[in-house]
């Protein structure tokens, strides 16, 4: 008996190597290959098919990932890691209904996982269940209160459900544990904006582009509160940074000539809207039909500058 087991060590060991090896060289296929013919061999050794799901998943095989973690978790149901691994499988192939399942069976193993409420929130908050997900969030901030994205995804459910007050608090909370969470500076920046706290949302805009500063949309909206508060130049500058990064965002080139208009710079302003139309005519048209009032008004001083142009915005508009 003792040779036969130090035989079985002694295979578990070169299989274990060999897998090593191959993780080393970040052959994945070859470890899912290696895997799966250990899983079928032995096809009641939970431990193989929990492997083989981590090959799948790497492989982002995710059918096959969550095939090798429903095996591990009929085999052993209280492993609260092939839980967690076939929740996040689901949760990747968009089946929320069967990760908050699983996300649950792993809580129930493992009440205390932070990490695991954190992610059982996100699948309630995609299934719309947001008081569901608050509650869960709150439940890792219960094991861990400086969980940063906890609080993020707090203050994601509280903007879904418009109440901004708390929205804003959460967001605080992420960016006081972690001042270079970019997101969250940025979702606090919007739900600023929804309070109508333009200067607070430029600031916390602000914030998110010094961590960030190569984010072409994020200019641009810093540029628009600059123009809900008639700073122009400032306006000025923030598209003119996103056109630095994308100089083919049309909607920029846009906004930036009708800043040049509030500022008498009707040459910039026709050479801006100019660009504008040149890279995308529709993608302007849509900007202002949302508002026809304000869309006449663009046009009627854009007539002033160059009719032609004008003619052809106001044609592009009035077909939506």
């Amino acid at each position: 008996m003792t040779d036969n087991l130090d035989a079985e060590n002694h295979a578990e060991t070169e299989w274990g190597e060999c897998i090593e090896v191959l993780i080393q060289k970040g052959d994945w296929p070859g470890v899912a290959d290696m895997c799966r013919k250990r899983a079928e061999s032995e096809p009641e050794n939970g431990r193989d098919w929990f492997s083989l799901g981590i090959a799948y998943a790497i492989l982002k095989r995710y059918n096959d990932a969550v095939e090798a973690f429903r095996q591990a978790v009929r085999i052993n149901p209280e492993d609260a890691a092939a839980w967690g691994n076939l929740a996040n499988g689901y949760r990747l192939l968009e089946r929320y209904e069967d990760a908050s399942e699983a996300f649950r069976q792993s809580l129930r193993i493992k009440p205390e996982d932070a990490k695991a409420w954190y992610n059982l929130g996100n699948a309630y908050g995609n299934l719309k269940r947001y008081d569901d997900a608050i509650d869960a969030y709150r439940q890792g901030l219960r094991i861990s209160p400086e969980y940063a994205e906890a609080w993020y995804g707090i203050g994601i459910t509280y903007s879904r459900l418009n109440r901004y007050d708390d929205a804003v608090e959460a967001f605080r909370q992420a960016t006081r544990i972690d001042p270079e969470y970019v997101n969250a500076w940025y979702n606090l920046g919007n739900a600023y904006g929804n309070l109508n706290r333009f200067n607070d949302k430029i600031d916390a805009y602000r914030q998110g582009l010094r961590i960030k500063p190569v984010d072409a949309e994020a200019w641009y909206n810093l540029g628009l509160d600059y123009d809900e508060l008639k700073r122009y130049d400032d306006a000025i500058d923030a598209y003119r940074q996103g056109l630095r990064i994308n100089p083919k965002n049309s909607k920029t080139w846009f906004s930036l000539g009708i800043a040049y208009t509030q500022l008498d710079r009707y040459d910039d302003a026709i050479d801006a809207c100019r660009q504008a139309l040149d890279i995308d005519p529709e993608g302007v048209a849509d900007l202002l039909s949302g508002n026809r009032t304000a869309a006449l008004d663009v046009i009627r001083n854009l007539r002033r500058l160059d009719s032609a142009m004008a003619d052809k915005l106001f044609n592009l508009i009035v077909t939506r």
